[in-house]
């Protein structure tokens, strides 16, 4: 893991750490890892409080404002393993991506963004502690990154059309009519963003990887399990 990862790392693990405070972890010098803060704000894998000083360290999506220490603690591991099976999956394929990709905690409740100009995307939909869905979108296919989710009858597979065949998701008052808005607001959405000129083989890759360290409720044939 290079240096930059294993400091990206202990930021997720540790939300709010400090420069000096990361510094005293490792066996470098304090410009050497300055520089390497510097480049993780800069391709946008960590944000910086700088009310503070000396300033604080956060990893991108994971605010403090609204939701308490164990919260941050659980979605920074999710992002952090994300980032992990990224780099560990790629590496020993062969071909390391290094960069050129964004991990996008949207929070619960959540709002879903466009995959934007230029991108392709995997989606992540957790509830309680199990991920429901975990699918892919290629560079022409915003619609099934943004939308379809959350309308049962937009596609003939879709997060929101599984869980109304669910028997045990019927308890919880969901019906067609409102089963989008019960996904924004109980369900948190983990996106990975990456460069389409990094192709769809790395997008196949990385979904596949995905499920099978989760292995989403909705995802595959029961019966072949």
């Amino acid at each position: 893991m290079t240096i930059g990862a294993q400091i990206l790392d202990v930021i997720f693990k540790n939300p709010g750490i400090t420069a000096p405070e990361i510094t005293a972890l490792f066996d470098k010098n304090s410009h050497h890892i300055y520089n390497e803060l510097y480049n993780l704000e800069l391709t946008h894998k960590v944000t910086v409080d700088r009310n503070y000083t000396p300033q604080r360290y956060y990893p991108i999506g994971v605010s403090t404002d609204n939701i308490g220490t164990k919260e941050i603690k659980e979605v920074s591991e999710y992002v952090s393993e994300f980032d992990e099976i990224i780099r560990e999956v790629t590496r020993a394929a062969g071909k390391p991506i290094e960069s050129g990709y964004e991990i996008i905690d949207r929070g619960m409740p959540h709002t879903p963004k466009s995959l934007g100009k230029g991108k392709m995307g995997i989606y992540t939909f957790n509830y309680n502690g199990e991920f429901l869905k975990i699918g892919e979108a290629g560079p022409s296919s915003n619609a099934r990154f943004e939308s379809q989710h959350y309308l049962p009858k937009s596609s003939n597979s879709n997060l929101s059309k599984s869980i109304l065949k669910d028997s045990e998701m019927q308890g919880l008052g969901i019906n067609e009519l409102n089963v989008g808005d019960w996904i924004k607001k109980n369900t948190r959405r983990i996106d990975i963003l990456l460069d389409a000129s990094l192709g769809i083989f790395a997008l196949n890759l990385l979904e596949a990887a995905l499920h099978y360290k989760y292995e989403p409720r909705y995802e595959g044939f029961k019966n072949q399990r």
